[in-house]
């Protein structure tokens, strides 16, 4: 047990985000008495697990939302309140408390934007070391810090607990998120200047850097002088791959009534614009008398789906598939869409990324077709290990589908490569043993 440390987990740890997926599964195999979290906003039925039994939520007393922040999230309380506690008569005084919850959760909903827009969010609350979490972390004792967080507070909150408990500090970067949030304000320059000071002095403090991905933990290892190691979301064996008896894959063919593209995941800015495209592509298709759908299985609920996607939502969207059933119905499609935005946008924000699902989408056996720009880290390592077929084009997208559906043998050799790759690379075990490997040695360097 000895070989093991004591890890604090600093984080997000719900299993409906895909970074406290990708948290859970790198410390699958921790055992219980070595690990402990500390869960920013959840609540515990959201975060817990049966192998961890050490949980501590955050709350007032360990955050203060500054103001105006603290206004909007009574506003929106307010707001919220009202519009659901409606009496079931219709009443002039019940109109009229409709009315105000609407018009608050109006207001509400424009102070969030100029809120964002100008950067205030970036610094929108301050956390402290309470008494009762002191006295938490302290039964603990841990011998390490995790923390995968990257915005400024969170950030700065990570590094004080280091210094409050003298732990060693493991910071694990998810997204690009500090190089590229800023372009989304109005005040681009101040808060560049601020993420980018903020990250560098917080860094200093780590014991150990990680990055989602090689490609990541390569451009920051060069950028900050320091370096970065790459862990991706591994895959647990006992969840993911085949059983004995479907270690060979089937012939990948379409079904004989027709052939449909799988995509699974969130309709966001990142995914709309490439959705809705091969939308148009596949309706194309249908009209020259092709046999060819889609069908999208996503968390969030129809009403943003139909906002989103118009009309067409209604025969494409399948609803939410709980967590424990993905690994079926990925196997159970005849290909597997992974649509990500070729805006620039996009393309500043992801593009150091590797997605949560994509060693999911790699271990079922089902051929994967990634719609998105090939600078991506995704689309880079998909195609390095030849595990997917790639559309970079827009404008040849209608053309490369039915090629696609047309190559039997493409589909299964990339499938195949695809399993493979995930088997060497991304087992839980060993990505397990590599990150406790190097946890050792962080501790002991900074002893």
């Amino acid at each position: 047990m000895s070989d093991y440390p004591k890890v604090l987990l600093l984080c997000n740890f719900s299993q409906s985000r895909s970074s406290g997926i990708t948290i859970r599964n790198l410390f699958k195999n921790w055992p219980d008495s070595r690990i402990a979290v500390v869960e920013y906003s959840d609540s515990i039925e959201s975060i817990y697990v049966p192998d961890i039994s050490r949980y501590y939520i955050l709350g007032q007393k360990e955050i203060r939302y500054l103001w105006p922040f603290s206004y909007l999230r009574k506003l929106r309380a307010s707001a919220e309140h009202t519009l659901h506690s409606a009496p079931p008569t219709v009443k002039p005084s019940a109109l009229r408390t409709g009315f105000r919850a609407k018009l608050q959760s109006a207001f509400a909903k424009l102070l969030s934007g100029f809120l964002r827009l100008s950067g205030f969010s970036f610094v929108s609350r301050q956390f402290r070391v309470s008494p009762e979490l002191e006295s938490w972390v302290k039964a603990f004792e841990p011998d390490l810090v995790y923390t995968s967080s990257g915005d400024i507070n969170k950030l700065e909150f990570a590094a004080e607990i280091k210094r409050h408990f003298k732990a060693s500090l493991a910071l694990h970067i998810l997204d690009d998120y500090v190089n590229s949030s800023y372009e989304d304000t109005v005040f681009p320059l101040y808060w560049k200047r601020r993420l980018d000071s903020t990250f560098r002095r917080v860094l200093e403090s780590v014991d150990l850097p990680l990055a989602i991905g090689d490609k990541m933990a390569g451009e920051y290892s060069g950028k900050y002088g320091k370096p970065f190691y790459g862990f991706h979301n591994p895959i647990d064996p006992k969840v993911w791959m085949r059983s004995p008896e479907e270690n060979t894959l089937p012939a990948v063919e379409a079904s004989t009534d027709g052939f449909t593209f799988l995509y699974a995941g969130k309709v966001n800015r990142d995914t709309v614009e490439p959705i809705i495209r091969f939308m148009d592509a596949v309706d194309a298709l249908v009209a020259k008398g092709h046999a060819v759908g889609l069908q999208i299985c996503s968390p969030y609920p129809f009403e943003i789906i139909y906002r989103l996607l118009g009309e067409r939502a209604e025969s494409v969207y399948y609803g939410k598939v709980p967590y424990a059933e993905l690994p079926a119905t990925f196997r159970n499609a005849d290909a597997l869409l992974l649509p990500l935005d070729f805006s620039e946008a996009t393309i500043r924000y992801i593009r150091l990324s590797m997605l949560t699902k994509a060693t999911e989408y790699m271990i079922s056996g089902s051929p994967i077709f990634i719609f998105a720009p090939g600078e991506l880290a995704v689309s880079e390592y998909l195609m390095k290990h030849d595990s997917a077929f790639h559309c970079g084009d827009p404008t040849r997208l209608e053309d490369l589908i039915l090629e696609f559906m047309n190559d039997s043998a493409g589909r299964q050799r990339i499938a195949a490569n695809a399993v493979r790759c995930a088997r060497e690379d991304h087992v839980i075990e060993l990505v397990g043993e590599r990150l406790r490997e190097l946890i050792v040695q962080s501790i002991g360097s900074s002893n």
